[in-house]
C-alpha cells in the first residue's frame, strides 16, 4: 500500500494525503495526487473533484456537438422538403426524421463497451472502477454492488473495490452495509483518518449514535487539522444529552479556526449548546 511504503527521497506527497507519494498531478488543477486520491477521466489523471468536473464538462460537450449535428440535419432536412414541395404538395405530409442519437445513447454505449472489456479481463481493476463508478453515477448502485462482489469472488483484493462499495451502499441507503465496507478500507489503513469519519457518516445515517461519536473521536485524534467531522461530533453529543461535552468539542474547534465563528452554523450551535449554563470546569465562551 503507498501509505505503508512511505515517500522516497525527493519524490513528491499528496496533497490530501502526507504520507502518501504522489502518483501523479491532477491534469486541471496540478495538485500531486496518491493512489486514493486518483481518478480517470479519458485517459488523464485527475483527482476526485477535478474528475467530477471534467466528466461533466465531457458530457456537456457531447451533449452539444450531438445538438448541432441534429441542428444541421433538421436544416438540410427543412431544405430537401421545402424544395421537394413545389413540385409534390404531398411531401408536406411526410413524417419527421427520426432523431439522432442522444446522450443516453452515448452513456449506454459506454457502459456497454465497458461490459465487454470485463468480460475479456475480469481482473483487470481500472476497468471494474470506471465501470462501478458508471454505474452509480447512473443511479445503477445495486448493478454496481453485484459487479464489485463478481471481482472479488475471482480477483485479488483491491481497496478501491471497497471505496465504491461504501459508496453504492450509501447511495442505497444501506448504511450499514456502508460501515462494513469503510471498516475494510481501515484494515488497508488504520491511520487514514478519512475511513473512520466516513465509518461515523454510515453509523449516523443508520441512527447507531454511540458508534458514529466513536469513530468522529477517532478521526480527530489522528487528524487534529480536520475540518469537516468536529461540528458532527458536537451535534450528536447534543442529541445524546451531553450537552457540556458537546460544548467543548465546538469551543476547541473555534480555537483552532478562529474564522468559523462568523460562520451561522457553527453560530447558531455555539449560541443554542451555551444557552444551558456554564459547565464545570469551562469558562463561558
Amino acid at each position: 500500500m503507498p501509505y505503508r511504503e512511505g515517500i522516497h527521497a525527493g519524490a513528491a506527497a499528496c496533497h490530501k494525503h502526507a504520507a502518501a507519494p504522489a502518483a501523479a498531478a491532477c491534469t486541471r488543477c496540478a495538485q500531486p495526487i496518491c493512489e486514493i486520491c486518483l481518478s480517470f477521466a479519458g485517459a488523464r489523471p485527475y483527482c476526485y473533484p477535478c474528475a467530477a468536473k471534467a466528466r461533466r464538462q465531457a458530457r456537456i460537450a457531447t451533449a452539444l456537438q450531438v445538438l448541432g449535428v441534429l441542428c444541421v440535419i433538421g436544416i438540410v432536412v427543412a431544405a430537401i422538403l421545402h424544395r421537394a414541395a413545389q413540385f409534390d404538395t404531398t411531401i408536406r405530409n411526410a413524417p419527421p426524421p427520426s432523431p439522432g442519437p442522444t446522450v443516453a445513447d452515448f452513456r449506454r454505449d459506454y457502459l456497454n463497451s465497458l461490459r465487454a472489456r470485463i468480460s475479456l479481463d475480469r481482473c483487470n481493476q481500472r476497468t471494474t472502477i470506471d465501470y462501478a463508478d458508471a454505474l452509480i453515477k447512473d443511479e445503477q448502485s445495486k448493478d454496481a454492488l453485484d459487479d464489485l462482489a463478481a471481482y472479488l469472488e475471482r480477483c485479488p483484493d483491491f481497496y478501491l473495490v471497497h471505496w465504491r462499495a461504501y459508496t453504492a451502499h450509501q447511495a442505497l441507503g444501506e448504511h450499514l452495509e456502508a460501515a462494513t465496507e469503510a471498516g475494510r478500507l481501515m484494515a488497508f489503513e488504520p491511520e487514514d483518518s478519512d475511513y473512520r469519519w466516513w465509518r461515523g457518516f454510515a453509523y449516523e445515517g443508520a441512527g447507531h449514535f454511540d458508534e458514529a461519536i466513536a469513530d468522529y473521536r477517532a478521526a480527530i485524534r489522528l487528524n487534529p487539522e480536520i475540518t469537516n467531522i468536529p461540528l458532527n461530533l458536537a451535534a450528536l453529543l447534543e442529541k445524546k444529552g451531553a450537552r457540556c461535552e458537546a460544548l467543548s468539542v465546538v469551543r476547541t474547534f473555534l480555537r483552532r479556526y478562529p474564522d468559523s465563528a462568523d460562520d451561522d452554523e457553527v453560530e447558531e450551535l455555539l449560541t443554542r449548546l451555551s444557552a444551558g449554563g456554564a459547565c464545570k470546569g469551562s469558562p463561558r465562551r
